[in-house]
């Protein structure tokens, strides 16, 4: 849920819509934490800027600030800190409490998506923009689509991606699926087809994924 605008702003998401950046406001409102979007231009080279170097020097999207402590504000310039850091603001809801089994699944799949699925796909990205080198660019995207589609072994026993709960897994997993949904060959993954359609509509996930369209004064 956005702060409004009498709501001090006590989390802050400075980014854009990326992937990563995405993660971060779904995980908000998975949560229920009010927070304040700051929408940074990387079109415009925005976050090559003095003010928001200040913020993370590698210039990189996005940055979470925590003002819950107005004198030591924390600023955290990597998603999966911040995936994390919100996540302890408020256990049991994305991340297992008191079972380390269940735990280790979660985070198992979590980084499953992260490094197999979300890595790969990243590099291919980069790649592809910048014109590096087409052939490992379309190898990499390979890479990420096929870990997609494995993925649907994990749904063989439950209905998400860590067990019987919705959790970090899934919500890692439903922003790579989404910005790779044209290209899934969804009659072959049956399971994973069924819970994308599940948790893709998640109010959650379908505001979350909008933090970031929301014209600026409002």
């Amino acid at each position: 849920m956005s702060a409004q605008r009498n709501d001090p702003p006590v989390l802050e998401v400075h980014g854009s819509r990326t992937g990563n950046c995405l993660r971060v406001t779904v995980a908000l409102e998975e949560l229920g934490l009010p927070y304040t979007v700051r929408r940074v231009d990387l079109r415009g080279g925005e976050q090559r800027r003095a003010p928001f170097l200040t913020l993370n020097p590698h210039g990189h999207v996005p940055v979470l600030v925590d003002r819950s402590d107005p004198d030591h504000p924390l600023t955290i310039a990597r998603s999966n800190a911040s995936l994390l850091h919100l996540c302890g603001l408020r256990p049991g809801i994305l991340l297992p409490v008191g079972d380390p089994r269940s735990l280790a699944l979660v985070f198992e799949r979590f980084f499953y998506f992260v490094t197999d699925a979300i890595a790969p796909n990243f590099s291919a990205f980069y790649l592809t923009v910048t014109g590096a080198s087409p052939e490992a660019a379309g190898r990499l995207s390979a890479r990420s689509l096929a870990a997609i589609g494995a993925a649907d072994r994990f749904l063989a026993t439950s209905p998400y991606m860590a067990g019987t709960q919705y959790s970090l897994a899934d919500l890692v997993a439903v922003t790579i699926v989404q910005a790779s949904r044209d290209e899934v060959a969804w009659a072959d993954h049956p399971r994973l087809a069924s819970w994308f359609e599940e948790v893709r509509n998640r109010p959650a996930v379908l505001r979350g994924m909008q933090a970031f369209d929301v014209p600026p004064g409002e």
